[in-house]
């Protein structure tokens, strides 16, 4: 029989007790199908252990994340995020996972921070937005702004959703001071010499009651992107200042707009 000298036997024994990083990953997934099927809170110890055994890799201590925020652990959750991040700091899901234990924890800032590192949260915020849009078509006004307040919940700086939030409400008069709040954080956020931020000032001023200097705003916007909801506001806004000849004149391309959508 063969002898292994101490340095083998010791070889041996780490080799058969490492666990392949892909089991260890499976074994952490298996465990957070334990807890979120069985409320099984036994499994977290499970996971915790299996790690011991095996190299720790990103997407372990992600399963780890989730596990401890299924058990409701978000400083745990934390911890296990942070080790994730920091073995592969590029990782989506582990940015990801990571900012949810912040956000579960209370710390909502600084989650934004690790999620504005993510290309694809600007996808999310995005999403909102067309959500936004399509309830709105189906006249859920409440089920619109919904979808902006949680774009906004998520990133207090996005201006387009502040944008659209006071164009969704600017319709309903007795919801006037949020509609200029919105507006105003719109221009404070979008860029000042793009469309968006020349519309948010002009409807800003539009809904101030200052027609005459909301004009030049949304001629601008109409010059660079003729659409209805533009030359809407354009046509009140001269109609209200008293310059009726322009007014007739945005009429006028109203219509032909219009005309245009219905064929």
């Amino acid at each position: 029989m063969k002898k292994y000298g101490t340095v083998g036997i010791l070889l041996v024994l780490v080799t058969a007790f490492t666990i392949p990083n892909l089991i260890a990953v499976n074994l952490g997934n298996l465990a957070l199908i334990r807890v979120v099927l069985q409320q099984d809170v036994s499994a977290t110890d499970s996971a915790e252990q299996w790690l011991e055994f095996g190299s720790p890799t990103a997407a372990s201590f992600r399963s780890l994340t989730r596990l401890y925020l299924a058990q409701g652990q978000p400083a745990r959750a934390m911890e296990a995020g942070k080790q994730a991040v920091r073995l592969k700091p590029g990782d989506l899901l582990s940015n990801y996972w990571l900012g949810q234990a912040y956000w579960a924890f209370g710390d909502k800032d600084t989650a934004r921070q690790v999620w504005r590192g993510i290309p694809e949260f600007k996808a999310r915020l995005q999403y909102l937005l067309r959500a936004s849009v399509s309830s709105w078509g189906r006249n859920d006004i409440p089920g619109a702004e919904a979808a902006l307040r949680t774009a906004l919940d998520l990133d207090p700086e996005y201006g387009p959703a502040y944008l659209a939030l006071g164009h969704l409400l600017i319709w309903d008069g007795a919801r006037h001071t949020d509609v200029i709040l919105a507006l105003e954080q719109a221009v404070k956020y979008l860029p000042q010499q793009s469309i968006g931020g020349h519309f948010a000032s002009g409807l800003l001023y539009y809904a101030r009651g200052d027609s005459v200097r909301a004009v030049p705003y949304l001629k601008f916007v109409v010059e660079r992107e003729p659409n209805l909801t533009y030359w809407y506001f354009l046509w009140d806004a001269l109609r209200v200042s008293g310059d009726q000849a322009g007014a007739e004149a945005a009429m006028k391309e109203l219509e032909r707009l219009r005309g245009q959508i219905g064929q």
